[in-house]
């Protein structure tokens, strides 16, 4: 389980417990406009911040970050 703040801050939770496992800084806003929603023909399921395979992808202003 993931939180994001606006700031850019992602913590990852453990999903049992709720405890903190690791925070990450991703050096940008995490933004997610849905008026503004490109369309690109990808749909992240209106999330912020998705997983998939063992990367984490983050929305930000500056545009996608994958943390692994």
């Amino acid at each position: 389980m993931y939180t994001a703040t606006g700031s850019g801050e992602i913590t990852a939770l453990d999903a049992a417990t709720g405890a903190p496992l690791w925070t990450a800084e991703t050096g940008e806003r995490i933004s997610h406009d849905l008026v503004d929603e490109p369309d690109d023909g990808y749909d992240e399921g209106d999330r912020a911040v998705l997983k998939a395979d063992d990367t984490l992808y983050i929305r930000t202003n500056a545009g996608i970050i994958a943390l692994r």
